[in-house]
């Protein structure tokens, strides 16, 4: 089988080390990123803080290294650790609150991204080659409030805050690409423009399959929208189990986790339209409230294991049903675990103790 070829970079995008190996075992989750380990030969050419990237064919992994272990007494193997890229927008930023409904989250995230590490005015916090675009253009409102009342700003950590809500309710993602050639790393946001992907999970070439639903989740599921000319006079918005939302106080989803946002009518739009756009704006790009974990051959092409894109809109038929879904994580070893959703707590673990417990 072809080897993987490992690049080691420093920041100014040096070639330090090359290398090859044999197999590579990946874990990524959109959701929360994780380190990953490879084994290489060792050598005082790399070091902590370089670049590494792992290429064969369609795969490749990047990011940044984190520690290095010799693992034999003779010197000669390593295990390197290395977190993804994004890892680096873990971080608090200064963050306006009055850029929720008035600027995309697309953009948002750009220009975040843009004062902390591409235009700092601490020119050692800035990375050299650092590129972001957007794609697409998203209306959004994640109702985070001033730390002072009157002022405008809060701190946020932007990929826990920020960065995974927009994947999780409204499908936009930040994708990392390595470019070490053109000493660049392009950042993009945006919604992924392939089609959305139908899975057949009965299939036999589906080796193990893992659907777990979940509607109550932390989304905010009653939205009260207040007239600002009075702050007395209210139009209440309720989201339903099947994601539809509308005024009628029915089929609710609970518990209640609720919002309040005012509105002011003027000459153009009465009090009832831009109630209705409030809420198109927290309920239209629903996240999707599921966990579904299909596990394949890591060359299926059925299945699209190695081209599915981080952030694509899949739907999964099982027994009959269609569960809208989005791809969020994959790990890959001997096979590849596809997971889906926006669902993690620690539910794949429950699932392992009951089995055993069932056996």
């Amino acid at each position: 089988m072809k080897p993987f070829s490992v690049e080691f970079f420093s920041q100014s995008y040096v070639l330090k080390h090359h290398t090859n190996i044999d197999a590579v075992s990946f874990s990524y989750d959109y959701l929360s990123p994780k380190s990953n380990t490879i084994q290489v030969a060792f050598s005082d050419e790399y070091a902590i803080g370089d670049y590494v990237r792992i290429y064969r064919d369609e795969e490749s992994y990047f990011g940044r290294v984190k520690g290095i272990t010799i693992v034999n007494t003779a010197g000669t193997a390593a295990s390197v650790e290395f977190e993804p890229f994004e890892m680096l927008f873990k971080s608090e930023v200064m963050f306006d609150v009055t850029q929720q409904g008035t600027k995309s989250i697309e953009q948002t995230i750009a220009d975040a991204i843009t004062a902390w590490w591409i235009s700092n005015s601490d020119t050692a916090q800035n990375v050299p080659g650092l590129n972001v675009t957007t794609t697409s253009s998203t209306a959004w409102n994640f109702q985070l409030q001033p730390a002072v009342e009157g002022l405008n700003y809060r701190t946020v950590n932007l990929y826990d805050q920020i960065i995974v809500p927009a994947m999780t309710r409204l499908g936009v993602c930040v994708c990392v690409a390595p470019d070490p050639y053109n000493q660049q790393i392009d950042v993009t946001i945006g919604k992924t423009d392939a089609a959305v992907y139908t899975v057949e999970a009965d299939l036999p070439n589906v080796i193990i399959s893992n659907i777990v639903l979940n509607e109550t989740n932390e989304d905010v599921n009653k939205l009260i929208v207040y007239n600002a000319t009075d702050l007395v006079s209210t139009i209440t918005y309720y989201k339903h189990p099947d994601r539809t939302y509308d005024t009628q106080n029915r089929n609710r989803i609970t518990p209640v986790i609720y919002a309040i946002t005012t509105v002011t009518p003027n000459e153009q739009d009465t009090f009832a339209d831009l109630a209705a756009r409030e809420a198109a704006k927290l309920f239209e790009n629903t996240s999707a409230n599921n966990l579904i974990e299909l596990t394949v051959l890591n060359d299926d092409d059925l299945v699209g294991a190695r081209t599915m894109q981080i952030g694509q809109t899949v739907n999964i038929v099982s027994d009959g049903k269609v569960y809208p879904s989005l791809l969020t994580g994959r790990e890959i070893g001997t096979v590849t675990r596809l997971i889906f959703g926006t669902i993690r707590i620690d539910l794949t673990q429950i699932l392992k103790e009951w089995r055993n417990g069932n056996a």
